[in-house]
């Protein structure tokens, strides 16, 4: 199965979830080394799904989920049945598993919640300017300033501010999908969700 018709199958699942209020594609995160392929915001829990579709190696995988657990409360990892052995032995016990088959997601294993989040990490994955702003500081550089903020905030502190940020950037878009998209979600549709710009804080 390719990415795209995965990423579908992902979407559809997470539109019927309750509590979902933000997704978004593509996050970029650990210091721009790493790209969720999938987030949501969730009853106020973060979730990035790595996808791995027929075509992809899996090679990187135990670098990415290592990073995908310093930032995300709850991980899966959403593949094609060809890759689901070998997921299961590479992905710790704490991350989650979607088998994509046919025309539905079939969920696997349960993510468990995860309570190792690196601060730093966290902080980097604010704009610099939105960074500044909502912690009302500022430094000569973007690691210092994150160095400044972690000596007088704490780990759950940071990682609720960046829950609200991540949730108001993409709430419109999430709110506008959620009232256009019918029962059976399209290609159209995911194209829609992600191409529509989200409200940026500044």
């Amino acid at each position: 199965m390719k990415e795209l018709e995965i990423k579908r199958l992902l979407i559809q699942e997470l539109a019927n979830q309750e509590g979902v209020t933000a997704l978004a594609s593509e996050f970029v995160f650990d210091f721009g080394r790493r790209r969720a392929d999938m987030i949501s915001i969730a009853n106020e829990f973060s979730v990035g799904y790595e996808i791995k579709s027929y075509f992809d190696k899996l090679t990187n995988l135990a670098a990415q989920l290592h990073s995908y657990l310093m930032i995300f409360d709850y991980v899966y990892v959403v593949c094609d049945k060809r890759h689901l052995e070998k997921v299961r032995e590479i992905a710790p016990k704490k991350v989650g598993l979607y088998l994509a088959r046919g025309n539905e997601l079939v969920l696997k294993r349960k993510a468990k919640l995860n309570k190792k989040l690196d601060i730093l990490v966290l902080l980097d994955a604010f704009p610099l300017p939105v960074l500044q702003a909502t912690f009302s500081m500022r430094a000569r550089s973007k690691l210092d300033l994150c160095h400044k903020i972690i000596s007088c905030n704490s780990l759950s502190s940071v990682r609720g501010k960046l829950i609200s940020y991540i949730s108001d950037k993409y709430f419109e878009q999430t709110r506008f999908f959620h009232e256009d998209a019918g029962d059976l979600v399209t290609l159209d549709d995911v194209y829609s969700l992600f191409s529509t710009a989200p409200q940026v804080l500044e």
